[in-house]
């Protein structure tokens, strides 16, 4: 009896030795498992793809960046003079008017391409799109010497002309002011804040223009 009982408690330390080397073995092969697919995911790199980046691009229509206000606050005053058989009949025509001025790029002409970990962008040259007075707010009055209302009245046309030479006078003064530049700039913002999420990626986003 006492012999049987040997052998039973020898077969029975047996099974439990290879019980936990299997269970160590398991639990070895799932750490190793478990630490290969976690040095796999943290090594992975998010590629953006060409696709990706057009879809990024989609919101951009026509970028109006920057806009320039002008006003005439005491009003402009265009003398008139005439003179017949030397007489003056002479007018002066005061005109106050408020405008507007805006600048930007053309979004359909914008060019991405990636190349490796950098995203390229190239922008079309900025551009005046409109150099605008708002009608509603021209005020204008006539002052008259003697007698000038009937020789040398306002033409209809006079008004309308001067303000079209302000409208080209004010575009010019934009963009001698830097109003181009300025809308070159913003439009590079407007373009990196819808792709900012590819730079926390690792990706450098560069801009030239032409």
């Amino acid at each position: 009896m006492g012999k049987i009982l040997k052998i039973f408690l020898s077969v029975l330390l047996i099974i439990t030795l290879t019980c936990v080397c299997i269970f160590g073995l398991f639990l070895l092969g799932g750490k190793v498992l478990v630490d290969t697919f976690k040095n796999s995911t943290e090594s992975s790199e998010y590629v953006v793809t060409q696709a990706d980046l057009d879809y990024a691009l989609l919101p951009l229509d026509e970028i109006v960046t920057v806009k320039r206000t002008f006003k005439s606050e005491q009003g402009d005053r265009i003398d008139n003079p005439e003179k017949h058989l030397g007489i003056n009949f002479s007018h002066t025509l005061t005109i106050k008017y408020e405008g507007e001025v805006k600048a930007g790029i053309n979004a359909g002409d914008i060019k991405a391409k990636v190349d490796d970990k950098t995203i390229k962008i190239t922008l079309p040259e900025a551009y005046v799109i409109s150099s605008e007075i708002n009608e509603n707010t021209v005020e204008s009055s006539v002052d008259y010497s003697l007698g000038s209302k009937f020789i040398n009245p306002v033409s209809s046309d006079e008004v309308t002309n001067y303000l079209v030479k302000v409208e080209e006078r004010e575009e010019k003064k934009a963009v001698s002011d830097g109003i181009l530049d300025e809308a070159t700039e913003n439009a590079k913002t407007t373009v990196k804040g819808l792709l900012q999420a590819f730079e926390k990626q690792g990706y450098t986003i560069e801009f030239e223009v032409g």
